[in-house]
């Protein structure tokens, strides 16, 4: 546990589970082979084809939580940074003037604005409704508006691009002014985790109970085209007037059912495309405490660890630098090179009772992989 942020195993619906670990074990095998040669005095010559393999070892214990009655309910929340985006090759990526520059771009070349190519804007939806659109325009003739049926928000005026922090105000103010909006959401401003930039990240409640983890979501503009970071989506609804908590029992069955009888389906290449998965288990993020990437104000800042497999890495090795690491906590994201975990399966987990009491030892083998098939 770095400064209090648990290891996750991360499901393909989404679903987290967290685990109180005590002893994590990561281990590569390079298959280094070093043979000495006959009549040379044992002269040994080796050789290395970069055929790592790697296993994550994680020991711990279950324990019941402890049982609080939650009389207030907690409402589903998500967040947006517009700070920086995650990208199948770099991972996650601080947005430029000029990636908002292509967002605020036509396939052709010229800008989007209310009135010219408005359909091809990037859009942000709330909801399966479609009162609840925002498109993001390039427009000289003001900041937000109202144009065939939807509203939009302006990130470049065809000279310049907008902050960050200026384009979250923009969806904030939308979000809490236009009635369509205020009736079902509520937005405020908080800071980024990734970029550390001030009031880039627009955090939305939804006012209904309930989740809706399909949303939010972007319609994309073009192949390619960068898109502002999902950070979290409307999945972590608390219901009131109950027992809040698992017993150590409700918590080795959740995962006793998930790794006996799940399958993900994979992929279809590297499109992206899914074919399925639900509660299959996709990845983990396991935190670390780092000074390097400590603010002024504190000793450490707890971080994802990540893989640097695949050619990408190989290519450059400033992209294994530790100073890409994401803030541990952050959305998992299943792309290619992702920062944001380590993407995988479980091979093996063993849980045993001890003497009776409602505690279990665990010990679950998660091995790396970058595409499950």
């Amino acid at each position: 546990m770095a400064n209090g942020t648990p290891i996750r195993l991360i499901q393909r619906n989404g679903g987290i589970i967290e685990l109180n670990v005590t002893t994590l074990s990561m281990d590569v095998d390079r298959k280094f082979n070093a043979r000495p040669l006959v009549y040379s005095g044992s002269h040994r010559v080796a050789t290395d084809s970069n055929l790592s393999r790697a296993v994550i070892t994680l020991e711990g214990i279950i324990t019941d939580d402890d049982a609080v009655f939650q009389t207030t309910e907690t409402k589903a929340t998500s967040s947006i940074d517009f700070s920086y985006f995650v990208t199948r090759k770099e991972g996650g990526v601080k947005l430029t003037n000029s990636d908002k520059e292509d967002m605020a771009k036509h396939y052709l070349g010229s800008f989007i604005t209310e009135s010219s190519n408005f359909g091809s804007a990037l859009e942000l939806r709330l909801s399966s409704s479609d009162d609840h659109r925002i498109r993001f325009v390039g427009t000289s003739s003001g900041t937000n508006g109202l144009a065939s049926g939807v509203r939009w928000v302006q990130i470049h005026n065809q000279t310049d691009a907008k902050s960050a922090s200026d384009i979250a105000t923009l969806v904030k103010d939308t979000i809490n002014n236009v009635s369509d909006f205020s009736s079902d959401f509520t937005a405020t401003l908080g800071n980024s985790a990734f970029t550390g930039e001030a009031n880039a990240v627009v955090n939305i409640t939804r006012t209904a109970s309930g989740n809706d983890s399909a949303y939010p979501k972007f319609k994309r503009t073009g192949i390619g085209k960068p898109k502002f970071q999902i950070v979290t989506k409307f999945n972590n609804h608390v219901a009131g007037g109950g027992q809040s908590g698992r017993s150590a029992g409700d918590k080795v069955q959740r995962l006793w059912g998930v790794l006996n009888n799940s399958q993900d389906g994979g992929r279809g290449g590297f499109d992206g495309k899914l074919r399925g998965g639900g509660d299959y288990i996709i990845g983990v993020q396991v935190p670390f405490d780092s000074i390097l990437l400590a603010e002024a104000s504190e000793k450490y800042s707890a971080r994802n660890f990540f893989m640097t497999t695949g050619s990408h890495f190989l290519r450059d090795s400033e992209r294994k630098n530790v100073t890409n690491a994401l803030a541990a906590g952050i959305r998992f994201e299943d792309v290619r090179n992702s920062y944001t975990g380590i993407k995988g399966g479980v091979d093996k987990a063993t849980f045993v009772r001890m003497g009776g009491e409602p505690i279990y030892q665990f010990t679950i083998i998660f091995l790396p992989a970058d595409v499950i098939l």
